[in-house]
């Protein structure tokens, strides 16, 4: 990967498939990092999951709308059973689609960019000549390099 400008910023992850379920990805999620690329059986991009799609699949839709409420507050296992339902849907289900992506011919400021666009802490990285998954660049990584 040294050839790419990106390259000292790529890091290397086994992405999500459609079919991984919301458990895995999570388990997945919480060792590798902020959030995952999606790859099709022929490993091209085709979404993205991070946490906050996590918690959108596994608390029910209109939870966003009820801040300030004491929902799950009157009902604890409320949360555990929305969990666990939703711990064996398919991440296809809960992607975003379309997602922001780097290729590998991109610079920094393109990335700088797209991290401030699309307010994703973690970026899909795709080969620019095969268009397949390579791997994630990370907010953090990208300030570490570019701040004194």
């Amino acid at each position: 990967m040294t050839e790419y400008p990106l390259a000292n910023l790529i890091r290397e992850c086994g992405p999500l498939r459609r079919e991984t379920t919301v458990a895995e990805a999570a388990r997945r999620i919480s060792v590798e990092g902020s959030g995952l690329p999606v790859v099709g059986d022929d490993d091209r991009l085709v979404g993205f999951l991070d946490e906050v799609d996590l918690l959108g699949a596994v608390t029910p839709g209109y939870l966003k709308e009820l801040h300030g409420t004491h929902l799950f507050l009157r009902d604890p296992a409320a949360l555990h059973r929305a969990i666990t339902r939703a711990a064996p849907s398919a991440v296809g289900e809960h992607m975003r689609r379309d997602p922001p992506y780097v290729d590998t011919d991109d610079s920094e400021m393109h990335a700088t960019a797209l991290f401030l666009q699309s307010g994703q802490h973690t970026l899909p990285v795709v080969d620019a000549s095969t268009q397949r998954v390579v791997g994630v660049i990370r907010l953090p990584d990208l300030l570490h390099k570019l701040l004194p």
